[in-house]
């Protein structure tokens, strides 16, 4: 807007240089007076075209502009004739351009200022023609400019409110936008806080139903008569061990109470013999020898793992245990220098190439004999990821699933 006003004001000037230079010989009748406005005019319009800052609307600076055009104008055209003038063009587009860039008291003030100096100068810069010719062309651009002011006035002001109006309607909604927005944000999220507290109750119940059954059956075979020293011995530990596993469960239920941790449990490394820790898993789903094949390699090895690990191995023997019946499953264990890599494998019905995809996702049960909730494999996976593990699942030779698990050190 600003240099636009700049380049019509160049316009302006170079027209009225023309008319100088090239217009009646009235417009000449005070040359070194009008030569000297003219120069000042350049000197002027190229300022505020390199200055365009002194267009900017609604300022001091744009009244003060519009004062100086309508100052320059008017003694223009008192130089140049007076009522004869042609120069009485000039001074629309300023009433005009001080509309649009004034505000509109300082518009109307400045237009009216414009209107009464054409008319003094219309009644006193040329005495030649009759005082009634002279007063008629006087009374008619002054009325002529006023109005024209106002009117500019008037529909820049009217454009300014409606524009308020729609930044106003624009903020308005946007503040109901933002209210709505965050209502849906926090319906949302006590939604997702409803659900987390409805999956954590599924996983505590999930996962201290497998080792509870255990230490059931193996309690009942404590008390029972009969048995080797050697057997109830070994039941003993095994019931330690699952008190102890029941144990670091609790503390992570207890973490999640404190709003510490989750469901999944948090971190817990201690240093364990493999071959052991793996039994204990196994035990805890049911999982016992002969039908439980073990092979840790190497023999008696001794390794830091997360306790965590342990619920993993519990979920995967139990879905072995679950699908193969009485058939044998086998559990490989290998204690790498970097990694420690462990297989499940089953001789169940297996699954379809189509369902290895999604057996890892919550409340999934596949394949013909289903779980009671559809989490123990999707509990597998979350654990093995916070662990920084990888899981594979793939169909196993000769029927059965087998599942790779490959954990840090």
């Amino acid at each position: 807007m600003s240099r636009l006003t700049g380049a019509i004001r160049i316009g302006v000037i170079i027209a009225a240089t023309l008319l100088f230079a090239f217009g009646p010989e009235s417009v000449r009748a005070h040359p070194a007076v009008t030569l000297c406005l003219v120069a000042v005019a350049w000197c002027y319009g190229v300022t505020t075209v390199c200055l365009p800052r002194l267009e900017r609307i609604g300022t001091r600076e744009a009244m003060a502009v519009g004062l100086v055009d309508a100052v320059v104008a008017t003694e223009l055209l008192a130089s140049t004739g007076g009522s004869t003038s042609p120069a009485v063009a000039i001074l629309f587009l300023v009433v005009v351009s001080g509309g649009i860039r004034i505000r509109l008291r300082g518009a109307v003030v400045l237009t009216l200022a414009i209107a009464a100096a054409t008319f003094m100068v219309g009644m006193l810069a040329n005495t030649a023609p009759p005082v009634h010719e002279r007063l008629g062309w006087s009374a008619w651009w002054s009325g002529f400019l006023f109005f024209t002011g106002l009117l500019a006035a008037g529909i820049t002001f009217l454009a300014e409110r409606q524009q308020e109006q729609v930044l106003g309607a624009q903020a308005r909604a946007q503040v109901e936008h933002d209210a709505a927005e965050y209502e849906r944000e926090l319906r949302d999220r006590l939604l997702a806080s409803y659900q987390a507290q409805q999956d954590g109750l599924r996983i505590i119940l999930h996962e201290f139903r497998t080792p509870v059954a255990s230490l059931s059956a193996l309690g009942s075979n404590l008390v029972r008569k009969g048995g080797t020293e050697e057997t109830r011995h070994m039941a003993s530990v095994l019931v330690a061990s699952h008190v102890e596993h029941l144990a670091e469960m609790l503390d992570g239920l207890a973490d999640v109470a404190r709003m510490e941790g989750s469901p999944l449990g948090t971190p817990r490394r201690r240093e364990v013999d493999l071959e052991q820790f793996l039994l204990a898993a196994a035990d805890a789903a049911g999982l016992r020898p002969p039908q439980l094949h073990l092979v840790v390699t190497p023999a008696n090895a001794q390794v830091v793992v997360d306790v965590r690990l342990r619920r993993v191995i519990t979920n995967l023997a139990d879905n072995a245990v679950r699908h193969s019946e009485s058939r044998p499953i086998d559990i490989t264990a290998r204690a790498g220098a970097q990694e420690i890599e462990i297989s499940v494998a089953d001789r169940g019905p297996g699954l379809r190439p189509e369902q290895l995809a999604g057996v890892t996702e919550k409340y999934v049960s596949l394949g013909d004999s289903r779980g009671t909730a559809g989490l123990g494999l999707w509990i597998v996976e979350q654990i093995t990821r916070a662990l920084g593990g990888h899981l594979y699942f793939r169909a196993r030779d000769g029927g059965g699933l087998r599942v790779d698990l490959t954990i840090p050190r």
